[in-house]
């Protein structure tokens, strides 16, 4: 990015079990700001502090769409968010608050091109790690702690089921 005025946007999508970039482009933090703050309004998005048991579902189902925001602050801080879509109203959404064409996301979720879009990732992380070794040690502690904390949030997700405190389909 430029500078302290300028935002990168992007759109995450699950490939091949982690996420790829399908979409991103720079704009001015304000106009970020302004699209993040738009969004807080629709009903068919969701973030981190919302319902534990929406986000759960949806992740696990693995259909949504991740629209985000990072720039640089002063001091060498630095700020971004994150929203999600379920992949029904995703392309929708996200073209009507990011101006983004839906076509191009629509394009972009083509198994063919997601699938591309994972070995070119995986490609990269295979490169990284055989030029920085250390590093496969910290992913496997990291993949451990991932899977405990995916099997409290489905434990979580079949209790509030049980307790009819929302319904599966």
């Amino acid at each position: 990015m430029s500078n302290y005025g300028s935002a990168l946007v992007w759109v995450d999508a699950e490939a091949g079990g982690g996420r790829v970039e399908i979409y991103s482009r720079e704009v001015r933090k304000a106009d970020a700001l302004r699209m993040f703050a738009a969004v807080r309004g629709d009903p068919r998005s969701f973030q981190e502090d919302d319902d534990l048991a929406a986000c759960v579902a949806t992740e696990v189902i693995g259909d949504a769409l991740y629209a985000g925001y990072f720039c640089s602050r002063s001091k060498g801080l630095d700020e971004w968010h994150e929203v999600a879509f379920a992949l029904p109203h995703a392309c929708e959404a996200i073209s009507k608050h990011f101006g983004i064409d839906a076509g191009i996301l629509e394009h972009a979720l083509r198994p063919e091109n997601l699938a591309e879009l994972a070995a070119a990732r995986d490609a990269e992380i295979a490169s990284l790690v055989r030029d920085l070794p250390e590093l496969t040690k910290d992913a496997e502690a990291v993949r451990e702690k991932h899977a405990s904390v995916q099997a409290a949030l489905a434990d979580e997700l079949a209790k509030a089921i049980a307790a009819g405190k929302i319904t599966s389909h």
